[in-house]
């Protein structure tokens, strides 16, 4: 509901049902509670959004009651807890400036205490802290400092290009060594590059040419030193 409709049915409702709310039996102060419209037959259970189905009613009973039924309602413990959250905002009642810089939220939700702004400067501070006890300062392997480095880093940026390269270097010896082992694995990667120089051979004529280029020069290398001996 729209909340400066909702603002005109509180009103209405208020002088035809008088300020005490139904839930919790407290009067409701205008202007100090958090007032809000409640379906006496909730929509869930097939209430209608009708004049004679709405109330008014303290927010806090409103969120605490959702969809339950009224005679569930008066037996839980819920009701209770709505009435200790009313006194609790009666003694901290809502502010309409901000707490950090004092500009105007009055335009805001009722349980708002900051700005957009300071709001998400208090967030971002508390996130930043959070990673800064919990990241690592020193590297792993040679204690660098790395405050500089992204907050997932555990080493400095050397001994993470060693690790890489150890790690791609173990990645290729076992390749080699499962290819020098399992005929399957072998056949598998042979008929790989076979097609791929296959289809690259039918589409690519620059490096068509190129492969040609470089078996005529190894053909050339392999016939030479039979040349030689033949002249000598």
């Amino acid at each position: 509901m729209n909340r400066k409709y909702r603002h005109n049915v509180v009103g209405k409702l208020l002088k035809e049902h008088g300020t005490k709310c139904y839930l919790c039996g407290l009067p409701m102060r205008e202007g100090i509670d958090q007032l809000n419209v409640d379906h006496v037959i909730p929509l869930f259970h097939g209430g209608k959004d009708d004049w004679h189905n709405l109330k008014p009613v303290h927010a806090t009973c409103n969120h605490h009651r959702n969809h339950m039924h009224l005679d569930l309602w008066y037996r839980s413990d819920r009701l209770p807890r709505a009435i200790k959250n009313i006194f609790r905002q009666r003694e901290h009642p809502h502010k309409n400036t901000c707490l950090d810089c004092g500009v105007d939220i009055s335009h805001r939700d009722k349980q708002a205490i900051l700005c957009k702004r300071c709001y998400w400067d208090r967030k971002n501070a508390i996130n930043y802290a959070k990673r800064i006890r919990t990241r690592k300062t020193e590297c792993q392997e040679c204690g660098a400092d790395i405050m500089n480095r992204p907050h997932q880093a555990k080493y400095c940026k050397p001994c993470a290009q060693k690790r890489a390269e150890k790690r791609i270097q173990g990645y290729r010896a076992q390749a080699k060594e499962r290819y020098q082992n399992d005929p399957e694995y072998r056949a598998h990667i042979n008929h790989l590059i076979n097609t791929n120089q296959t289809e690259r051979r039918k589409n690519d004529p620059e490096w068509r040419e190129q492969r040609n280029r470089a078996e005529r020069i190894r053909h050339h290398k392999n016939k030479q030193p039979a040349q030689l001996k033949l002249n000598l």
